[in-house]
């Protein structure tokens, strides 16, 4: 909603990884791009019948497959909940026996055979395929706007840090990290989301730390911040 204030557009939201819809409910309840058309990417049959009925009311479109750099088939481990269904060798340790062969293609090709109108917003969830996706997708990258990517913290292969080089040697500058996502078990954190814009198109070196109205609150909080933590700290010297 920042970007979309400071006159971001879109003609087209491209939901790669869309699961049941969660990403279209967000963008209807909050206005997200509220002109731009919304294009559901997900492997799992499964969620056709949700895709199909919002096209038929909102003008939506869809395809059925996996994306990633290459075009053929790939097997994808399936998890019974849905949630973390990923291409197989993804991600280490996961013990889903369920599996099967899906359709994959690169979302240049997808864009092309859909032929749809940027720019474009991009937002990935592909249980750790995501960068493979954007390798696939160089000439989509030069007409979109706004790249949202959920992305490791700690893999194997291709986590944040190898995200944040591919994006910088596209042209695209980090401009937000969301959604941090923590272990159950002890709390760790293991992914989050990242959000790019276009180098081109970044509007922040002008952008003052706060406004002239704000100035004289937010000193005054530092230094009741300064004030409390020296005072607390002469507590503990004099307890010993």
């Amino acid at each position: 909603m920042l970007l979309q204030r400071r006159g971001f557009t879109a003609n087209t939201v491209i939901d790669i990884g869309a699961a049941e819809g969660a990403f279209f409910l967000l963008r209807s309840q909050c206005r997200l791009f509220p002109s731009a058309r919304h294009f559901f990417v997900d492997a799992m049959q499964e969620n056709e019948g949700t895709y199909r009925r919002l096209a038929e009311k909102f003008d939506t479109g869809y395809e059925i497959t996996a994306l990633s750099c290459m075009d053929g088939e790939v097997v994808v481990r399936i998890d019974p909940d849905f949630y973390n269904t990923h291409i197989d060798h993804l991600q280490p340790g996961t013990s889903y026996e369920s599996s099967k062969r899906v359709p994959v293609c690169t979302l240049d090709g997808l864009v092309e055979r859909h032929e749809l109108r940027p720019p474009y917003v991009l937002k990935l969830d592909v249980q750790g395929g995501e960068l493979d996706v954007l390798r696939g997708a160089i000439r989509t990258l030069d007409e979109a706007v706004i790249v949202t990517a959920e992305i490791q913290i700690f893999t194997e292969r291709d986590t944040l840090v190898e995200l944040l080089g591919f994006m910088q040697g596209c042209g695209w500058a980090l401009y937000d990290i969301t959604n941090l996502g923590h272990y159950p078990s002890d709390a760790t954190l293991y992914q989050c989301y990242a959000t790019f814009i276009p180098k081109s198109m970044d509007f922040r070196k002008g952008t003052p730390w706060c406004l002239p109205d704000q100035e004289k609150s937010v000193l005054e909080q530092l230094r009741a911040r300064r004030a409390g933590i020296l005072q607390a700290l002469d507590e503990l010297v004099r307890r010993g």
